[in-house]
C-alpha cells in the first residue's frame, strides 16, 4: 500500500489496457503472471502506453488517472487473490538482482517487471516453476537508456547504484517475493571472471571509529543526485550493524565453481571463490566498498534474518557472484542459468521449501511493484558494478 500510494501520488502510473480488451483476464483468472504487467505497468512518464491515449500525459487529470489506476489495482488483487498464483505463491521464489551490464541484461529473462527486446513488460518470462524445477525466480535491476560503458553511471528504475535506492527496493523487493534463496550480482574487474564473494562486511562511514584490531575502509560515494546529497549509506538500515561485522555467503559455493567449469570453457567464464582467510580479514575486500559489497551484504543480512527455524518464510541460501567486465552477454546467461540450477539443486535437499503463500493483499503491492516510478539517470561514471 505504500508503494501504491507513492506511486498515485506522484501520477507515475501506467494503465495498459490492451492485454485486458484481447482476453487476457481469462488467463488472469487462470493464474497466468505473465499477464499482470499488461494490466500495469512500471514505465517512465516519456513512455506512457498509446492505449491510455495521452491520459496520463497531463497534470490536470490526474483524478481521472487515480481512479483508473486503483480500479486496476483492484482488479488484479481481486483475481489473483482468489486463489494461489503462478509466481512465488505455490512455490518457493529465488531472487536474482543485478547492476552494471552484463549483469542486468543476463538475468533480464527473469524479470517479472522488465522489458525484453521488442515486447512488453513481463513479456517472456521464464521464471515461472523454472526448468519444471518447482521454484519460481525473478530478477530485479537498473535500466541505463542512452548510456555506454564502461562506466554506466547510475541508472533508473530497480536497484539504481545508489545506497539509499538500492536499500529501499531491496526491502520491497523481499518483503513481495520472500525469497528462498537470493544470489545478488554486479560487475567486477576481471577478464571474464564468475567471482563467488565468500563474505561481504559492514564498511565504515566518516567519523567512525575502527574495531580493536581493524582496518576497515570507508565507503565510496555513490550517484545520488538527491536534495539530501546522501552519497553515504548513512540513514539506511545497514548503519545498525556493526562496523566491520562479517557475514559469510551460504551460497553452494564449490558446486557452483564445478558446475560452470564442468558446462564452459574458461575463456567462456572462469569460474572461481575469491580467496580468502578469515583469520586475516583486512587482506581481503569483501566484494568491494561499494554498491556490490553492499548489496551482497544485504543479500547476506537477509538471509541471516530469516534463516530456516526463525520464521514461516526461511532463506536457505545468499551471496554475491562478481562478472568480468569481458564477459559475452550469451555466456553470462548461460553461467546465470547453470549457477541457478545449482543452487536450486542445493536448496532442495534441504528439505521441505516453504512457498509464501496465498498471494491476498500482495496482489496489490505486486500492482504497486510494477507501476513503481523509474528516476532520472545520471550520467556520471563511477567503479565496477
Amino acid at each position: 500500500m505504500k508503494l501504491l500510494k507513492r506511486t498515485l501520488a506522484e501520477n507515475q502510473f501506467v494503465l495498459g489496457t490492451t492485454s485486458l480488451l484481447e482476453g487476457d483476464l481469462a488467463s488472469l483468472s487462470q493464474h497466468n503472471f505473465a499477464s499482470v504487467p499488461s494490466v500495469i505497468r512500471k514505465c517512465p512518464r516519456a513512455h506512457i502506453s498509446h492505449a491510455t491515449h495521452g491520459l496520463f500525459a497531463n497534470r490536470s487529470s490526474t483524478l481521472i488517472s487515480t481512479c483508473l489506476c486503483l480500479a486496476a489495482a483492484f482488479l488484479v488483487a481481486y483475481i489473483f487473490g482468489s486463489g494461489r498464483v503462478a509466481m512465488g505463491q505455490d512455490r518457493p521464489v529465488v531472487l536474482l538482482t543485478g547492476y552494471w551490464p552484463p549483469t542486468n541484461n543476463m538475468v533480464r529473462a527473469f524479470s517479472p517487471t522488465h522489458a525484453l527486446p521488442g515486447g512488453a513488460i513481463g513479456s517472456g518470462w521464464i521464471g515461472r516453476n523454472w526448468e519444471g524445477r518447482g521454484f519460481d525466480v525473478v530478477s530485479y535491476f537498473p535500466e541505463f537508456p542512452g548510456q555506454t560503458g564502461p562506466n554506466w553511471g547510475r541508472g533508473s528504475g530497480w536497484l539504481e547504484v545508489d545506497y539509499q535506492d538500492t536499500a529501499n527496493d531491496f526491502d520491497e523487493i523481499t518483503s513481495l517475493h520472500k525469497p528462498s534463496a537470493i544470489i545478488t550480482f554486479s560487475r567486477g574487474n576481471t577478464n571474464v571472471g564468475w567471482e563467488l564473494e565468500p563474505a561481504t562486511q559492514r564498511f565504515r562511514l566518516p567519523g567512525e571509529a575502527n574495531p580493536a584490531g581493524r582496518n576497515i575502509p570507508i565507503y565510496a560515494a555513490d550517484f545520488s543526485t538527491s536534495a539530501s546529497g546522501q552519497q553515504l549509506p548513512t540513514n539506511v538500515p545497514i548503519v545498525t550493524e556493526p562496523v566491520g561485522n562479517i557475514r559469510n555467503s551460504t551460497l553452494p559455493m564449490q558446486q557452483i565453481v564445478t558446475s560452470v567449469r564442468q558446462q564452459l570453457t574458461s575463456a567462456q567464464a572462469d569460474a572461481f571463490i575469491a580467496p580468502y582467510n578469515p583469520a586475516t580479514p583486512d587482506t581481503f575486500d569483501f566484494g568491494g566498498n561499494y554498491l556490490s559489497g553492499y548489496i551482497g551484504y544485504l543479500g547476506s543480512w537477509y538471509q541471516s534474518r530469516n534463516a530456516p527455524g526463525t520464521g514461516i518464510h526461511p532463506c536457505y541460501a545468499s551471496g554475491h557472484i562478481h562478472i568480468g567486465t569481458n564477459m559475452t552477454a550469451a555466456n553470462a546467461e548461460l553461467a546465470t542459468r547453470i549457477s541457478l540450477a545449482t543452487l536450486i539443486n542445493h536448496v532442495s535437499t534441504l528439505g521441505p521449501i516453504p512457498s509464501p503463500g496465498t498471494l491476498g493483499v500482495g496482489g496489490l503491492a505486486l500492482v504497486a511493484l510494477m507501476a513503481r516510478p523509474r528516476r532520472t539517470l545520471s550520467a556520471e561514471g563511477k567503479r565496477e558494478q
